[in-house]
């Protein structure tokens, strides 16, 4: 499984692992959100954009004061991480289990990614539109 933060996969080392055909983990946040997808399972963990902004786009990323360290962009601060904590052990260990399919990866990360833009579908896409067979229609 490889791991991987801000800005997977679109870092060469986050791109390694979708070629290789691994499981993978991202700590979602930064401009962009995850759009490549290969069938291979993966958890990418979105964080409450309200506290900790991201998904900006063409737009630059505000750094926040992280302490000792300076300052980072929100999504990737010491306080985002230890929130999502409890979340990235449980999707570590999934992916280490071989526990989830990638169809139920790319369901859960489309509702993540939905809730995280209000609902709304047109902020999202991804190659090939694949997200869009995940979005389900409101009840």
């Amino acid at each position: 499984m490889i791991v991987s933060g801000r800005g997977s996969p679109h870092t060469g080392f986050g791109m390694a692992a979708l070629a290789m055909g691994t499981p993978w983990l991202a700590l979602s946040g930064g401009r962009w959100f995850e759009w490549y997808f290969n069938h291979v399972p993966f958890r990418s963990i979105v964080p409450d954009t309200r506290r900790f902004p991201c998904f900006s786009q063409f737009i630059a990323d505000t750094p926040a004061p992280d302490g000792d360290d300076g300052d980072r962009i929100p999504s990737m601060t010491r306080a985002r991480i230890n929130d999502d904590l409890p979340r990235i052990v449980q999707a570590a260990d999934q992916l280490l289990r071989n526990a989830v399919p990638y169809e139920r990866c790319l369901d859960d990360y489309v509702r993540d990614l939905l809730a995280a833009h209000d609902g709304d579908t047109s902020a999202l896409w991804s190659f090939g539109n694949v997200h869009l067979q995940h979005v389900t229609a409101p009840s």
